[in-house]
């Protein structure tokens, strides 16, 4: 086995760039689709000017190959995919406020250069700490005349997110869950009757198993 993988390195390094680059052009120029419904209806087929196709292997290699040379910003700048944070820490709201301001011009010149487009509907900000005077603090942050919204819980990868960085309300959620869905299984296993263990096993690990373990390092 590690002789099949060694050869196919070599293999692989002798592959000319020129073959390579290409080979990644073809999956991203002359791309079309067709919508297909019931009953053998077919749109017209239509052809994709910009992106990259969706569910590829090379897709999220090239899309960070593409935003590499995104621009420094006064926050810190996290990042999932085509999903963006930004997180500043500052001794007072002027101060953070300001920052926001100007990292969103900064984010939304560089998107406007390279052809990307900011979903403002889905932009939101929230403000974390733990003052209860300032709780119904709010800052006036936009960007392109469009004010951005505030979100006191947010939901960031299927996460959400509360004031204090507590998850106790959003684990309560995900239990509720747990337990409706350990129920579906419960419904399959008798005494004298049911699923196999396997069947069982499979079900749970399916449908059990990823909502309890779902982000379960951040706890």
């Amino acid at each position: 086995m590690r002789w099949h993988q060694g050869l196919r390195l070599k293999l692989l390094r002798r592959i000319p760039d020129k073959y390579l680059v290409a080979f990644i052009m073809e999956t991203l120029s002359n791309r079309r689709f067709v919508l297909r419904r019931s009953y053998r209806q077919e749109s017209c087929a239509r052809r994709l000017k910009n992106g990259v196709p969706q569910g590829s292997i090379l897709a999220p290699c090239l899309f960070n190959m593409y935003i590499s040379d995104i621009p420094t910003t006064l926050s810190t700048k996290l990042a999932y995919a085509d999903d963006l944070v930004l997180a500043f820490t500052g001794p007072d709201w002027v101060n953070v406020e300001d920052a926001m301001n100007k990292d969103l011009s900064t984010l939304h010149t560089y998107y406007h250069q390279n052809r990307l487009q900011l979903s403002k509907e889905k932009t939101v900000y929230a403000l974390y700490h733990l003052n209860t005077r300032d709780e119904g603090r709010r800052l006036n942050i936009s960007v392109d005349g469009k004010t951005i919204e505030f979100d006191p819980n947010p939901t960031y990868l299927r996460v959400k997110l509360y004031r204090s960085l507590t998850f106790k309300p959003y684990l309560t959620s995900v239990r509720q869950k747990v337990l409706s869905r350990c129920a579906l299984s419960n419904r399959l296993a008798g005494i004298g009757w049911g699923a196999f263990v396997s069947a069982l096993r499979t079900s749970s690990v399916a449908f059990v198993h990823p909502t309890a373990e779902y982000c379960s390092p951040a706890w």
